[in-house]
């Protein structure tokens, strides 16, 4: 009686290309003579796209007794992904003595799919081998489809992702190479700082350890313009411990002409100016920009005293004005007087002679509740109580609202008015 063997095949698919691995079986031809089959590596090709994977197996067999009987070996094989029907190569006749052969599977393997496959022998003797499987790999492909707009002057940095393949992913190219401050580092990460507003365009691919290369995928990065400056929009106001500037601050954008930057979507952090020790601000302290303007909602203070916020995005700067933080109970004061620093005194009521050209200067001040000099602030001016011929027009207003000046100016009638400021939901007047 013929001792029946077995023959196990094992298959794996690498990123692109399947790669095999097989154990061997044995038949018994006599009592003296042994026949061996061994698998070696296969050479296995996929197509570009799911559907055409092909692959070829290759073995050797040889024998240990003397003897010159012929063997056929088959191979069948089916979809354990989506089962179906078993396809079966036809057997080959191979010498028994130091010879090679091969198997292909057709085209029509699917990518991701796991197959289950036996070789068998038909003949002058049959064998069935143990059964075994191989899993084909999902095609190499960049996943990655755009990449976050850049700012120039502002670090820079995106890592690039893919998908399938075989093993680690060993090379990442960049065709043509990366400019504008940007280059590719640790395989597939894009970082630097950009240099020119402008637009980068490349073609980007991926190796794997098999040594496939992933299609190429067509990447642009659109760099923005640098800010020429930050400015507040909304200043933060004067509070107590613990409780929410009354409006959200903003920081704006701005361009060399001073016109918003509405495609601005920087990165802006605010901080305490100086970093005092044991104060804390809390609430939104960084926010992106949007349409040119950052919004930073519910800040508050932990500690009483005077302060500035700063805003930075990347090498720019801006300082707020200054304004405090009170003991709740205590309320702070506005005044006008004579010298911004807080060294003036409160304007009292002054006489000038219509038409001799007189001035007076009024600055506004916020102090608190103990009279100590808080911040020179911005507010809103007007004359109020006007009699005679006086008139609005006749005081001028600072370009950056801290102060007013009143004129007399030529021809002029005698009259009388206060000059009048408001800030913060407080106001003040000077002296008639």
């Amino acid at each position: 009686m013929r001792k029946l063997g077995f023959v196990c095949l094992a298959l794996l698919l690498a990123a692109g290309a399947l790669g095999v691995v097989y154990s061997s079986w044995s038949q018994n031809l006599n009592t003296n003579a042994t026949v061996s089959i061994a698998q070696a590596p296969a050479v296995v090709a996929n197509g570009a796209n799911a559907g055409t994977t092909s692959a070829t197996l290759n073995g050797s067999l040889t024998q240990t007794a003397p003897g010159n009987a012929a063997v056929s070996v088959g191979f069948q094989y089916w979809d354990a992904t989506t089962p179906g029907s078993i396809t079966t190569v036809p057997a080959g006749s191979v010498s028994s003595l130091n010879s090679t052969f091969s198997y292909t599977i057709p085209s029509g393997l699917q990518s991701g799919h796991t197959y289950i496959y036996q070789s068998t022998g038909v003949g002058f003797f049959t064998v069935n081998s143990a059964i075994s499987t191989f899993v084909t790999n999902s095609t190499l492909a960049i996943t990655t489809s755009s990449l976050p707009n850049g700012t120039v002057g502002v670090p820079y940095s995106q890592t690039l992702q893919a998908t399938g393949g075989s093993g680690s992913y060993t090379t990442w190219t960049i065709s043509p190479s990366l400019t504008n401050g940007l280059t590719l580092h640790n395989g597939n990460i894009i970082s630097g700082t950009p240099t020119t507003a402008g637009l980068v365009s490349f073609t980007v691919q991926v190796t794997d350890s098999a040594g496939t290369t992933s299609p190429g995928a067509n990447l642009t990065i659109v760099i923005n313009a640098a800010p020429f400056q930050l400015v507040f929009g909304q200043q933060p106001s004067s509070t107590t411990i613990g409780t929410a500037f009354s409006s959200n601050v903003t920081v704006r954008v701005l361009d060399s002409s001073g016109a918003l930057v509405t495609a601005s979507s920087a990165l802006i952090t605010l901080s305490i100016t100086g970093n005092p020790p044991i104060v804390t601000l809390s609430g939104m302290q960084t926010a992106n920009a949007v349409n040119g303007i950052a919004t930073f909602n519910n800040l508050s203070i932990n500690q009483a005293g005077t302060y500035s916020l700063t805003a930075t995005s990347g090498s720019f700067t801006v300082t707020s004005n200054s304004f405090s933080i009170s003991t709740p109970g205590t309320t702070n004061q506005l005044s006008l007087e004579t010298a911004a620093g807080g060294t003036g005194i409160v304007i009292t009521a002054q006489s000038l002679t219509a038409g001799a050209g007189g001035t007076v200067l009024a600055y506004a001040i916020e102090r608190n509740a103990s009279g100590g000099f808080v911040a020179n602030v911005a507010g809103t001016w007007s004359l109020s109580n006007i009699t005679g011929g006086l008139v609005n027009i006749e005081l001028g207003p600072a370009g950056d609202g801290k102060s007013a000046t009143f004129t007399d100016t030529a021809p002029h009638l005698a009259g009388s008015a206060t000059i009048h400021i408001v800030w913060d939901g407080m106001s003040a007047d000077s002296g008639t």
